[in-house]
Order: C-alpha cells, then structure tokens, then sequence
C-alpha cells in the first residue's frame, strides 16, 4: 500500500505569512512599520544584487511546498539551514543595530522551523542532533540580544522640557554637578536646548522632581534649578519615587553608553556655530594665508569643566559622586 504524505498545515501556514510578509515589504510597506536604526542599513541589503526580500520569498516558497508535499525531514534540513545564516544576521545586527522587519522574517523562520521539527518527531521518532540543538540556542540567544536593544529604543528619554523635537542640542546634566549648573545659566531659556536630568546622588531625585514642578508651573530651567536647591524638596514615594528612579536610570544609561561616567554631556543635532565657518567680508581678503588658515574652533582647550564619577567629590557644596577632572 502506497503511503500518502500528509500536508503539515503549521509550517505550511507560517510559510505563507512569511511569503506575504516579503512580498509586503518589497511592495514598499515594510518602511512603514520598520522603526529601528538597522532597517535603513539591513532594509535594502542584496546578495549578488539580488534582495533578500527576494530571497526570503523563495526560501519561504520551497519550504511552503514541502510542507504541502509533507515532506518534514527536507524542510527540517533547509529551515536549519536557514537559521544558521539568519544566527549570522542576528549577530551582525547585535554588533550594529537591530531592523525590526528583519526580526520578524527571523521569528517566522524559527517558527517553521518548530512546525518541520514537531511533525518530523511525531511521524519518524526523529531525534535531533546535539549540534543542531546547540544552533536553536545560539539563534535563540541572538534574537533576544535583538529584542532587548529594539525594546531599549523604544523607551523615550525623560526630557524635562517640552522642545525634544525641535531642539538642536541636547543636554544631559546632574543637579549636583557644578559645570552642569554652568551650563544650565548659559542656556536656560533657548529653544534650541532640550535638558534630560541624571541622578548622581540620592538627593538628586527629589530635586529634579522639584524642578519639574517649577517648571510646569512656568519657571525656567536656571531659576528652577536654583529654587529646587533652596526650597523643600518633595517627599517621594512608592510608585511616583519608583518611575522616576527608573527614567533617571534610563537617561544614565544613555549616557554611559555613549560618553562614558561625564556630565555635563551635549549632543548636537547638526554642526554646533561656534564651528561653522564664519563668511569673511570683502576687505578682509587681503589678510595674509596664514590668518586665513585661523578659524573659531577653540581646540586648545575644548573642555572647561566636567564632573566625573569617580574618587573625588565634585559638588563645591559637598553632596555628588562625581569628582572633577584636573
């Protein structure tokens, strides 16, 4: 009697998601959805000038007629094939930046790859081997690296003013730090300057909790920062004491990762003016080469105070973690 493979309807279905996933996409409406860094890197990548949108239809297309065909042990090979490449993509993007569509196709891959595994070990008692095994794990391991950094870019940066999005520099400063309340004279007031508040010390959380008080009530940024030092400070607790803490934590976080244990810490959206080339009248063509080579860049000593977390208290008033730089 002739056997009759059976269709495998759960890798046949995610097969079909991920055919239309890529077909969606090369139709142009993946960009709509695909949010992180990695999609303007990984989103038009090619192989041989050939998209991997492409590639990801057919792959998907073969594996969709083994599973009609029932074939679970050939589809089991070619989605474990899959998986290793995809674990080098994770891995590139876990060195990089994650794109988010890319994860998608990746969770639908695994996803088939289950569906050939569960129907190849209810038909033929088929067991893996201990190496293909270890590959789940990796590819596993790598895709939750992946979430974790997408999930990260996702939670917003506590910014205790309203300008996020239209301002050109951002500031992240600590109360307690006296080159941050420096800065904080020279550009209190500017629209082109959004502040994101850290806390260094323990202190530091009810203060910046009173600053933001006083600025919902229409102070600026200077004379907040100065009332919440001489006034009351707010008596924080439970679930408000918490969610502050944890917005604190998150803009620490930022810029640890990109400046290191410094603040105050500035990003510019765009080349900062004191650096741009200022235009030169008429008259003063006529100065020699050597003045013409001269500019505005203060690089001699770029840096005029910073505090840094380390030994040596840096608050002139004695309460932060921070030490100065000498």
């Amino acid at each position: 009697m002739i056997r009759v493979n059976r269709i495998l309807p759960v890798p046949l279905f995610f097969c079909a998601v991920g055919f239309l996933f890529c077909l969606w996409d090369v139709l142009g409406g993946g960009p709509q959805i695909c949010f992180t860094a990695g999609c303007a890197i990984y989103g038009n990548a090619t192989i041989g000038g050939i998209s991997l949108w492409h590639v990801g239809m057919v792959c998907f297309v073969i594996m969709g007629i083994l599973a009609v065909l029932g074939q679970a042990k050939t589809g089991y090979a070619i989605a474990w094939t899959g998986l290793l490449v995809d674990a080098l993509l994770l891995a590139l993007m876990v060195a990089t930046a994650p794109c988010f569509n890319c994860l998608i196709v990746a969770l639908l891959l695994c996803l088939v790859f289950l569906g050939f595994r569960s129907a190849l070990q209810k038909e033929a008692r088929y067991g893996q081997r201990q190496t293909r095994q270890i590959l789940v794990y990796v590819w596993a391991a790598l895709f939750l690296c992946n979430v974790g950094i997408v999930l990260k870019a996702l939670s917003p940066l506590y910014c205790m003013t309203d300008n996020y999005s239209e301002a050109k520099v951002h500031m992240f400063f600590s109360p307690s730090c006296p080159s941050c309340r420096q800065g904080i004279e020279k550009l209190s007031g500017s629209i082109d300057v959004a502040f994101y508040p850290i806390a260094e010390t323990e202190m530091d959380v009810p203060r910046i909790a009173r600053m933001q008080e006083l600025l919902d009530n229409g102070m600026n940024m200077k004379d907040a920062l100065q009332a919440s030092k001489e006034a009351d400070v707010p008596v924080l607790s439970g679930p408000d004491y918490l969610f502050l803490v944890l917005k604190l934590l998150s803009n620490k976080a930022h810029v640890y990762l990109n400046a290191g244990p410094v603040v105050p810490y500035l990003e510019y959206r765009g080349l900062p003016s004191h650096l741009a080339r200022q235009k030169k009248a008429p008259s003063q063509h006529i100065h020699s080469s050597q003045e013409e080579k001269s500019t505005v860049i203060p690089l001699q000593n770029p840096v005029e105070g910073a505090c840094y977390d380390g030994t040596k208290d840096c608050d002139d008033d004695g309460g932060s973690s921070m030490s100065k730089k000498r």
